[in-house]
């Protein structure tokens, strides 16, 4: 007679007992599965060419990896922080009284003062012909605008004063005075010229714009990116 229940039977903590189906005998391997392959080829995994083996390219490195990504790997975190709005309109501010001030009885000093605003150093003569005095006295930042590229461009809008010369620019003027201690408050030089000096009295005022685009370099500080300088031959 043919029993009712079949398998291994399994007692619950109940007193009931369930039955677990008879375990099925191991299923026949078939000598050639449908691709073609026996069971000891299909076990095995189909081994891949060589990179550049039988004339495939090897792509490049990409931007990232450790042997093409330095450039983008040694930076500071601070690189990658956001510039808000607030700090781009105050930094773009400071850039812009020192770059609409000039004096010509010390020419090298507005360039050595830009470099540290500006991402490209070599562009530190740009924006003045090296002729003339001028000092700017009220800078207004206003509107801002993110680039696709990650930089905030501020418009900002300062009234300089434009100095006349009173006598001949003197033959052997001698040295600049000594620095003057800087205050404990000091953020950095300016090159704007003192209000009065000798041998120049304020002409006109006029207001002027500029758009600096602010980003951050490597480090995380705050920098001028204005691009190479202009060829002047195009146009």
């Amino acid at each position: 007679m043919k029993p009712m229940q079949a398998g291994t039977p399994i007692g619950g903590v109940d007193g009931s007992r369930l039955w677990t189906p008879p375990a099925a005998g191991p299923w026949p391997v078939p000598d050639r599965p449908r691709n073609g392959r026996n069971a000891a080829h299909a076990a095995t995994p189909p081994r891949l060419p060589a990179p550049g083996h039988l004339g495939e390219p090897v792509a490049p490195p990409t931007a990232g990896t450790a042997s093409g990504g330095e450039g983008v790997l040694e930076r500071s975190v601070a690189a990658l922080e956001p510039i808000g709005d607030a700090e781009a309109s105050a930094f773009a501010a400071r850039f812009a009284a020192d770059y609409l001030s000039w004096d010509e009885d010390d020419p090298s000093r507005r360039a050595q003062v830009l470099r540290e605003y500006l991402a490209d150093p070599a562009t530190a003569a740009l924006g003045w012909s090296g002729v003339g005095r001028q000092r700017a006295e009220v800078v207004l930042p206003g509107r801002t605008l993110r680039t696709p590229g990650g930089a905030v461009v501020v418009e900002v809008t300062a009234r300089v004063v434009s100095y006349l010369r009173t006598c001949p620019h003197p033959v052997d003027a001698g040295p600049p005075a000594g620095p003057v201690e800087p205050p404990l408050s000091a953020v950095g030089p300016s090159c704007a010229p003192p209000p009065e000096a000798a041998g120049w009295r304020p002409g006109a005022s006029h207001w002027a714009r500029i758009a600096p685009p602010i980003r951050r370099d490597r480090t995380g500080r705050l920098v001028v990116d204005i691009g190479p300088a202009p060829d002047r031959g195009d146009g």
